[in-house]
């Protein structure tokens, strides 16, 4: 098993925000505000994530990494110029790219494989990828294919990813089938890892079940999460949770013992807003397709 690097320390003390309009939470949360507006600052995502310009999500397929890393640019895009890279050569679903819109109207810039979401995929990255690498001014987030197989993207970038210093995150979720006990989620750590050859930095917790999470989902996800840092070495950096738009239709009630716990170990809540939709969704926003 390839040896983490370590990862940054420092004072993790998030801004209190609310989970919708009208909810209150007695414990801080850190990503959309009260009003379901952006993150404001990079500072507000992590003191972690504040530092670092490169940045990517690796992790089991259905894991959630798209979700995050479409979040966490649109966070970091209010403070430095942000590009988001869809890595994921494996994968016609659940596509960066279908959140295009939003991303480009929030200035990110959206940097695809050839022919990203189409029944025509193939596994070509364009050329200008390295160069965000070397752009001081700028921030790159990089959402990486599902599994050991979409990891390979990164091994081919090895020596841009470690010369830049670039934080890589391993999303889990303990609710996928890949992921469902302590070994299977080591397996999947190691052979996404050893995939990448860039090594892990840290875990971002992100279990659920999407409109089904309950309060016993978040609690067992983050213990197992915890549980699989101590295996392969690593820490949880973050706890990922999906907001409501309004608290009528779920209320901070199952959210608020899962938001203290992290509080208490010191590890800040990334609250999500749901930007990826397939064109079923009956949720999606007019022009999703």
């Amino acid at each position: 098993m390839t040896e983490p690097r370590a990862a940054a320390s420092g004072p993790q003390q998030p801004a209190a925000y609310c989970p919708a309009p009208g909810c209150a939470l007695s414990c801080p949360l850190i990503g959309p505000a009260a009003s379901m507006r952006r993150v404001d600052s990079p500072a507000q995502l992590s003191p972690l994530i504040a530092g670092a310009r490169v940045i990517a999500f690796s992790g089991h397929a259905g894991s959630g990494k798209t979700e995050i890393a479409v979040n966490v640019a649109l966070g970091l895009s209010r403070e430095s110029p942000t590009s988001i890279v869809d890595f994921d050569i494996i994968n016609p679903f659940f596509r960066t790219a279908d959140a295009r819109a939003e991303l480009e109207a929030a200035g990110v810039r959206l940097v695809a494989p050839h022919f990203a979401g189409t029944n025509v995929d193939v596994p070509a990255l364009p050329g200008e990828i390295r160069r965000l690498f070397d752009d001081a001014r700028a921030r790159a987030v990089f959402d990486v294919g599902g599994d050991d197989l979409g990891a390979k993207a990164v091994s081919s970038f090895r020596d841009d990813f470690l010369a830049s210093g670039a934080l890589h995150f391993f999303v889990f979720n303990a609710r996928r089938p890949m992921t469902s006990n302590l070994s299977k989620a080591e397996r999947a750590f190691d052979e996404i890892q050893k995939s990448a050859r860039v090594p892990f930095d840290a875990i971002v917790n992100n279990t659920h079940l999407l409109g089904d999470t309950s309060q016993d989902d978040l609690a067992e996800g983050l213990e197992a999460a915890l549980a699989l840092a101590g295996r392969v070495g690593s820490r949880v950096a973050l706890n990922a949770l999906m907001l409501p738009e309004r608290c009528e239709s779920q209320g901070p009630a199952a959210s608020e013992p899962f938001v203290c716990r992290s509080s208490a170990l010191g590890i800040p809540v990334l609250g999500l807003r749901k930007h990826i939709f397939m064109a079923w969704n009956s949720n999606a926003p007019s022009g999703v397709s």
